[in-house]
């Protein structure tokens, strides 16, 4: 059955009706019987590096399958045959936007959600925004879609280190590395601070470094992974017999490379000397 989008763009949020998005026709293009694309029963999927032209030139890949990860950003729409949903396939700086239609009557997805799309390239959505500009969009059909963590959706991990007795201890105070996530645009480093002492413990969490081939590497400041991911905070102030546990963001960073890690802190109980706390961490495997 032939099937309609009508879609409206409100303050540089694309709002679509669900009508077209299994992939028959949009109000700006239409395919006849006779067009109609024949398809192997080999799947035929664009590369990563075709990624960037499918947002460009939808059209070109039509027939075509994909694997995409991104954000939804509109409330999902629903009729009797299935979804409708728009995403960012680039959620940190909300663009290359594209539909999904995912056939059936599944509602556990909600705004904001990360998702990965395995499904046929139907074409281009397009149409007028209320400034009355061209608004376009890849129209996807899924065949399988899933819900994803931030992490595996944005920022998946290419290497990961669990290294052992990676501890500083003094004074009953200690910086443990839990673990260690290589991702292409960011590195994680999992920390946990206990204080065994009886009196409160400043670590000073932002000021914690690494270094790596004989350089300085500050934390990434910058990244929205803290806020977007929900990562778990590091505890600046420790009390008596507690522990903190969390997640320092850092730049992109190499996995085939040992580094040191480098804290500091001090004690409210002043007559307690600390030296830095540092801990080396190994190369990936």
């Amino acid at each position: 059955m032939k099937k309609k989008v009508v879609a409206v763009l409100l303050a540089a949020c694309l709002s679509f009706s669900l009508s077209a998005c299994s992939g028959g026709e949009s109000e700006s293009s239409s395919t006849s019987a006779s067009q109609t694309e024949v398809v192997s029963n080999q799947k035929e999927y664009i590369s990563e590096s075709e990624i960037p032209n499918l947002f460009t030139s939808p059209d070109d890949y039509k027939g075509k399958y994909v694997k995409l990860t991104g954000q939804i950003f509109a409330t999902p729409e629903q009729d009797a045959d299935g979804i409708a949903l728009q995403a960012w396939h680039d959620p940190e700086n909300a663009s290359n936007n594209f539909i999904v239609y995912v056939n059936g009557t599944d509602s556990t997805f909600n705004m904001n959600d990360y998702i990965v799309v395995d499904g046929k390239i139907t074409g281009e959505f397009s149409g007028e925004n209320a400034f009355g500009g061209t608004v376009t969009a890849p129209m996807i059909e899924a065949d399988s879609i899933e819900i994803q963590s931030y992490i595996d959706a944005v920022h998946p991990t290419i290497k990961e280190i669990t290294p052992e007795n990676a501890v500083s201890e003094q004074n009953g105070i200690s910086l443990k590395v839990d673990k260690v996530e290589f991702a292409e645009d960011e590195t994680r480093i999992y920390l946990t601070e206990t204080n065994s002492s009886d009196t409160k413990f400043s670590m000073w969490v932002y000021s914690i470094t690494v270094i790596q081939n004989g350089q300085q590497i500050e934390q990434d400041t910058s990244s929205m992974s803290v806020y977007e991911g929900n990562y778990a905070e590091l505890s600046s102030d420790i009390l008596p017999n507690a522990s903190s546990s969390g997640v320092l963001v850092f730049p992109a960073m190499d996995s085939s490379t040992g580094f040191q890690l480098y804290a500091e802190g001090m004690s409210d109980n002043y007559e307690l000397t600390f030296n830095p706390f540092t801990i080396d961490i190994p190369a990936a495997q």
